[in-house]
């Protein structure tokens, strides 16, 4: 009998020490008391055993009684980047009792569980026997993903210089309502924005440029063509007209 007694002991001691193995509450207390209809404070911290609160993240919180009864629940909460909230108990939750703990319960659905001391409540007039189904209803959990909400667009600016040569870069902007604007300056530079379609098209100095979500973009002329991937233009490209004309007098009177 003495070895089921201390056996049982043990085993609570320890279930306590794995479950606060990384959040330690400190409100409410052992034996503290909290008041239905008023508001009562919830703190913990990282007592830096593994898992550390960074990787627990976003938590569901409630109000339990006895082996995980609900009784009323919480506002999820980041544990990672809060370390308190407050919450007003239903008076017609549960009534006035001892026995009752807040639960902390990964999102994530992992093994880990935070359980605070045991805390009573007064001012109640609820009834284990029948929770009430206001008080124990799901709350939506924080949004965490960072995914962006549809108001964004990629912005792709590409320009093309006189020598032949192209750059183009890619920026993240608000949409737009409007189609792509050009901008052309008399230096012989274009700017060139798309909107979220991905094609984008400009033209100035007798020279059209144009570029796709791909990232290629080209620039046409009566003699040569530009590629953005390559940067630049060969200076190679044999010499038309009056100048290869000229070139061909000068090596006639050299000879």
């Amino acid at each position: 009998m003495i070895f089921n007694t201390s056996r049982a002991l043990l085993l609570a001691l320890a279930s306590a020490l794995v479950a606060n193995a990384a959040i330690y509450v400190t409100e409410p207390s052992a034996g503290s008391s909290c008041h239905g209809g008023q508001t009562c404070s919830i703190s913990w911290l990282d007592d830096g055993q593994a898992p550390l609160l960074s990787s627990i993240g976003v938590t569901r919180v409630a109000l339990y009684t006895g082996e995980l009864q609900l009784v009323q629940t919480l506002q999820p909460v980041d544990v990672s980047s809060a370390h308190t909230l407050t919450f007003t108990p239903d008076p017609k939750a549960g009534p006035n009792s001892g026995s009752y703990y807040i639960a902390f319960i990964p999102a994530s659905d992992s093994a880990y569980r935070g359980y605070s001391p045991w805390f009573s409540l007064d001012n109640m007039s609820g009834s284990f026997a029948s929770p009430d189904p206001a008080a124990t209803s799901s709350l939506p959990l924080p949004s965490t993903s960072g995914i962006p909400t549809g108001n964004e667009t990629t912005t792709a600016e590409t320009t093309v210089s006189q020598s032949g040569s192209s750059s183009i870069s890619a920026t993240l902007t608000e949409t737009s309502a409007t189609s792509g604007a050009t901008e052309a300056t008399s230096s012989g530079f274009s700017t060139v924005r798309a909107t979220s379609s991905g094609s984008i098209s400009g033209a100035s100095s007798g020279a059209s440029s144009s570029a796709t979500s791909s990232g290629t973009s080209t620039r046409t002329s009566a003699s040569s063509t530009a590629s953005a991937s390559n940067a630049a233009v060969s200076n190679n490209v044999p010499a038309t007209g009056f100048a290869a004309t000229l070139l061909a007098f000068l090596g006639a009177m050299l000879l």
